[in-house]
C-alpha cells in the first residue's frame, strides 16, 4: 500500500505542476493597440475650492432717479451699474416741446410789452384830455360867473 500512496503523491504533484505551468491562453494574440492617447504622470498639486451658491447681490448704496420735467428720452449716456458723479448728464431729453412753449411765452411777453406801451400812450392821452377838460371847465365857470354863458352850456362843459 505504501507503493500506491507514493504513486498517488507523484500523480498529485504532476497534476499540480501541470496546472501551474504555461496555459494556452497566454499563447493567444495580445489585445488591440490604442494610439493618440497621452499619458500623464500623477502629481500632487493644490486646487482651488469652488462652491456654487444661489443668491442675490444688492448694492450697499442706491439712488432713486426721477425727472423734474417730463419728455421723451433722446439719448442715455450711462448704463445700469456705471459710476456717476454729481452733476453728470445721465440722459438727454427731447426739448422741442419745451422750446416751443418757451417761444410762445416769449412772444406773449413781447405782446404784453407792446400792449403796455399802448396803454401808457392811451393813459397819457387821457391825462391830457382831463387837463384840457379841467381848463375848459374853469373857463366856463368864469364865464358863468360873469353871466356870459347860459346854464345849459355850463352844464354840458361840467358833464364833460
Amino acid at each position: 500500500m505504501q507503493n500506491v500512496v507514493k504513486w498517488l503523491l507523484v500523480l498529485i504533484a504532476a497534476v499540480l505542476l501541470w496546472a501551474c505551468g504555461p496555459s494556452d491562453k497566454s499563447r493567444e494574440e495580445p489585445g488591440a493597440i490604442i494610439r493618440g492617447v497621452s499619458v500623464e504622470a500623477v502629481r500632487l498639486q493644490d486646487t482651488p475650492e469652488l462652491l456654487d451658491v444661489v443668491g442675490t447681490i444688492r448694492s450697499a448704496n442706491s439712488s432713486v432717479l426721477s425727472a423734474q420735467i417730463s419728455g421723451t428720452v433722446r439719448e442715455v449716456r450711462v448704463r445700469e451699474g456705471d459710476r456717476v458723479r454729481r452733476g453728470q448728464v445721465l440722459a438727454i431729453l427731447d426739448d422741442r416741446s419745451q422750446r416751443a412753449q418757451l417761444g410762445a411765452a416769449q412772444a406773449g411777453i413781447e405782446e404784453v410789452s407792446q400792449r403796455q406801451a399802448e396803454v401808457e400812450q392811451e393813459f397819457q392821452a387821457a391825462v391830457a384830455d382831463r387837463q384840457f377838460a379841467e381848463a375848459t371847465y374853469r373857463r366856463y365857470q368864469g364865464l358863468m360867473e360873469r353871466k356870459s354863458l347860459s346854464r345849459q352850456e355850463f352844464e354840458g362843459a361840467e358833464a364833460r
